[in-house]
């Protein structure tokens, strides 16, 4: 049905999910199911910060549907590691660019693609291009091997961009993926595997499922039997040493809680183990909005949470991994009064609003620790 080739020309199509590629090919509902795996999706009751407030979430969206599709002749190409299909078709939500419209994909700016390399084995699809973020790593990564071991599906090598990130290396070898395993795309890579093992990106949503949560606590909390310390009771997770989304007085933001007793971290540096001991012993966590907070997996129900947002870049993702967690949230939109990002911005205007500083009012922000009883 499919021809393995030497050489292809690019896509000039796509199907915007493995589903539609997948429905495309197959009526037969016998022969669909030997391709097509549908996935329970969860419907979680989230809650209001107070009574008296909504939420105003501006970009919430419904999570995206999760499934598995059995991709035979299926193609992997570059160091993000695009997804094309035997009819060579870009499959868009396997090979999601940020801030990209689909018909931006950089796959199509190209005139011509490498040869292809056939693997007479079957690939599970694991890429991301920014999966050297902790967020989109644990959330988008390792959830996948999550879902296709919740699913029984017997996997012979996974396909992975570039790894330089120690939690990468850790993570990995903590679920049994050695390197053996591991394939890694760089720019000359295109490969066409016997059977490619294909899921959607779920976390650009922020509407990351429960299971996810609870899969990632299971593997590396509970599993690692990570116990909780009396030095991280009270926690402040700083940004001092990201490129974007600094606090611009955290000097007198850490003062201030210092003299309440919170520990100031910086969580570069720390392993996974480390964090997740840090989050699990936290009865409060104050941290601008940042990876750092995808931990709050490894919190304990009910602890306190306030996240620290520019107002112009104001985000749902952490309040609902608190909604998994049962967690007591509560955020502070800092500095002067200005309406969040829209999804009609232009890009400038996009990258300005998630690249924007924080600048804390104290006053407002004692006030709200006053409400979590901070005094």
């Amino acid at each position: 049905m499919w021809n393995i080739h030497d050489k292809t020309d690019p896509p000039k199509e796509l199907y915007y999910s493995a589903k539609q590629w997948v429905h495309s090919c197959f009526e037969d509902q016998e022969e669909l199911q030997r391709f097509y795996k549908e996935c329970i999706s969860e419907n979680v009751p989230c809650k209001p910060i107070s009574p008296k407030q909504k939420m105003g979430w501006p970009q919430l969206v419904k999570p995206r549907p999760h499934y598995i599709v059995a991709m035979p002749m299926g193609r992997v190409w570059g160091k993000n590691g695009a997804v094309i299909s035997p009819d060579n078709r870009l499959i868009w939500d396997a090979s999601h660019e940020i801030m990209k419209e689909p018909h931006e994909h950089s796959l199509f700016s190209h005139k011509e693609l490498p040869p292809v390399h056939f693997i007479p084995e079957n690939l599970a699809v694991l890429t991301h291009m920014e999966g050297f973020s902790y967020y989109f790593w644990m959330f988008d990564v390792l959830a996948r091997i999550g879902l296709l071991q919740r699913n029984g599906m017997q996997i012979d090598k996974y396909v992975l961009t570039p790894m330089n990130r120690s939690f990468q290396e850790e993570t990995l070898t903590e679920l049994g993926v050695s390197p053996e395993k591991r394939m890694i795309c760089d720019n000359h890579t295109h490969i066409q595997a016997l059977e490619l093992i294909v899921t959607p990106l779920v976390a650009d949503t922020g509407m990351t499922p429960k299971w996810v949560c609870d899969y990632l606590r299971a593997e590396f909390l509970q599993k690692r039997e990570v116990k909780p310390s009396r030095d991280f009771k009270r926690v402040y997770i700083s940004r001092a040493d990201a490129k974007r989304r600094q606090v611009t007085n955290e000097l007198e933001v850490m003062d201030y809680l210092k003299s309440r007793g919170f520990a100031c971290l910086l969580l570069d540096g720390l392993t996974v183990a480390q964090q997740a001991q840090v989050f699990s012993s936290a009865d409060i966590i104050v941290a601008p909005h940042g990876a750092g907070l995808t931990n709050l997996i490894f919190s304990k129900p009910r602890t306190k949470v306030i996240e620290l947002f520019s107002p112009l870049w104001v985000r749902h993702t952490y309040w609902w991994i608190s909604q998994h967690g049962d967690l007591d949230y509560d955020r502070l939109v800092c500095d002067r009064p200005m309406l969040p990002i829209t999804p009609s911005a232009s890009l400038t205007e996009f990258l300005r609003a998630l690249e924007a500083d924080i600048t804390v009012d104290l006053k407002k922000f004692k006030k709200k620790l006053r409400r979590v009883g901070i005094t």
